[in-house]
């Protein structure tokens, strides 16, 4: 068995043997000498991956000489994403229910939100379109009731012999212009409520102040427009921090006034 021992080593020669040894013996203790397993010191510089992997290779640099000197590739390990930082919104829009503190609070939107100037140009784009187009059907109508007066007049012009005509009463008169106009005027006024109800829901949405204030801060009756500056700084003019349903209307169309004059388009 010395001279067994003597012999040089090398992976061909360990499967071969490990091949020809008995099921229930041993291999590794048969094969390989005890001093190939020596423990080698341990260095803590030396350690850059985990336990696991290191012992590994020694293992495998026992068994085969020819792997000794050999650099292992080390596994690399992608850093874990980190997630971007929150910004909290420190004030709750619903809660504004004065000018300056509303005034102060679409400002830092504007500066926080890259697309609030294009959201609130495209609303003030939709309501101008709006107003032309009901301007523009409203001088349609009325223009087309003048034409057919005028066709009427002349029909009965030229009619003015017949029986049948002169005891009739005019299709077309003041009255019944009027009441025309009336039902569109009507029409249009319902429109332009469902088009202040659906930009105020935007306006809400982006956090403009006084569009989506707490009903719990809303009282009734109509108050004066012009209380709705603060006494104190930060603080409403109202004693009891509420307001009522006719100064926050104002309130809405001075920000609405204040966003045109910011981003209207030229």
């Amino acid at each position: 068995m010395a001279d067994e021992y003597k012999e040089e080593l090398d992976l061909d020669t360990i499967l071969r043997r490990l091949a020809e040894l008995p099921r229930d013996q041993p291999p590794i203790e048969s094969v390989v000498p005890p001093q190939t397993f020596q423990t080698q010191p341990y260095d803590p510089s030396s350690e850059s991956v985990p336990n696991h992997s290191w012992i590994g290779n020694d293992s495998l640099n026992a068994l085969d000489p020819r792997l000794n000197n050999r650099i292992v590739p080390q596994e690399h390990r992608n850093p874990t994403p980190q997630s971007a930082p929150v910004v909290s919104d420190l004030i709750d829009s619903t809660r504004i229910i004065e000018w300056r503190q509303g005034l102060r609070r679409v400002s830092t939107i504007a500066q926080h939100n890259s697309n609030f100037k294009r959201a609130v140009q495209r609303l003030i784009k939709k309501q101008e379109d709006h107003v032309q187009d009901w301007a523009k059907r409203r001088q349609e109508l009325i223009r087309e009731q003048i034409l057919k007066r005028q066709q009427e007049q002349k029909l009965r012009a030229t009619l003015s012999t017949s029986p049948i005509l002169s005891n009739s009463a005019p299709l077309r008169t003041p009255e019944t212009d009027r009441e025309e106009l009336n039902r569109f005027d009507r029409k249009v006024y319902q429109c332009c409520r469902d088009l202040m109800k659906s930009q105020s829901s935007e306006l809400k949405r982006l956090g403009v102040p006084f569009f989506g204030v707490r009903d719990d801060l809303i009282i009734d009756g109509t108050g004066d427009p012009s209380d709705t500056s603060d006494s104190v700084a930060g603080q409403p003019s109202n004693a009891s921090g509420k307001i009522t349903k006719g100064q926050l209307l104002d309130l809405q169309r001075q920000m609405l006034r204040h966003l045109e004059d910011m981003y209207k388009e030229d």
